[in-house]
């Protein structure tokens, strides 16, 4: 979506939980109405109009327009696999729900602006915990086949020490499928008091982690509550780690 995240920050609750609907709903959406929207959330048209206009549209009608053709292309791509319904066709289904609505919500200007902090780190430290440690190992290994340097914790001992050795050009980067952990919440925590540079890869919403993070870059996730069940997707966060690389990879060979 056009400026999705530029803004985000500034979105205040209501349109927050107008944005989440939308996001879910995308094909429901092309079938109602403003007036209806505004009478299933409860809000006025008036606050529905003003976030499109602050994601980019001149109105509510430019924005399902733009969402329509997302589901075409969906809809085409889910045709090519998806034959008939059955449980396993459902997995196929819930896995291109989030992978089309992670790269649908991605901000490429964040994520240039992102590559270009890491280029110019000299050292970064990726921190993960639990299920996400596969993914900050995986980007950590990448980092360094392009030459950067970096360091993957997930030691909680080590977690907690790190913070005290960031120097001034030096960044961190945190990935968290629910933003809460609160290991991971506590050190972005501190290190937002000492003013280093960091980076928060987590899902979609309002979560605590993204509030001290100098930069966020968010993916869609269908579960995000790893208390529970720790075996959820992390789909989402392997793709914006990767299109991470890959712009980094761009920047590096040119």
């Amino acid at each position: 979506m056009k400026n999705i995240f530029r803004n985000y920050e500034k979105m205040n609750a209501t349109e927050i939980k107008i944005l989440q609907y939308i996001i879910k709903n995308i094909d429901e959406i092309q079938k109602i109405t403003v007036k209806e929207l505004s009478q299933r959330l409860f809000v006025s048209k008036t606050t529905i109009i003003n976030l499109a206009k602050k994601l980019g549209y001149e109105g509510f009608s430019e924005l399902r327009f733009f969402l329509k053709n997302i589901s075409e292309r969906k809809t085409e791509n889910q045709e090519e696999y998806i034959s008939e319904k059955n449980d396993v066709n459902d997995i196929f289904e819930e896995m291109s729900h989030e992978i089309n609505r992670t790269l649908m919500i991605q901000d490429r200007e964040e994520i240039e602006e992102v590559v270009k902090k890491i280029i110019k780190s000299r050292i970064v430290y990726i921190i993960s915990r639990g299920g996400s440690v596969h993914t900050g190992e995986y980007l950590n290994s990448r980092l360094a086949a392009c030459k950067i340097k970096s360091i993957f914790i997930s030691d909680i001992n080590l977690i907690n020490a790190v913070i005290e050795n960031v120097l001034d050009n030096e960044m961190i980067i945190f990935l968290s499928q629910s933003g809460t952990t609160r290991t991971i919440v506590d050190v972005a925590l501190k290190a937002n008091l000492m003013g280093i540079e960091t980076v928060a890869i987590t899902s979609f919403g309002k979560n605590e982690l993204q509030k001290y993070c100098t930069n966020n870059l968010y993916f869609y996730a269908n579960e995000t509550d790893t208390k529970k069940n720790d075996v959820i997707s992390r789909v989402g966060m392997n793709i914006v780690t990767q299109l991470l690389i890959e712009y980094i990879k761009k920047d590096v060979n040119q």
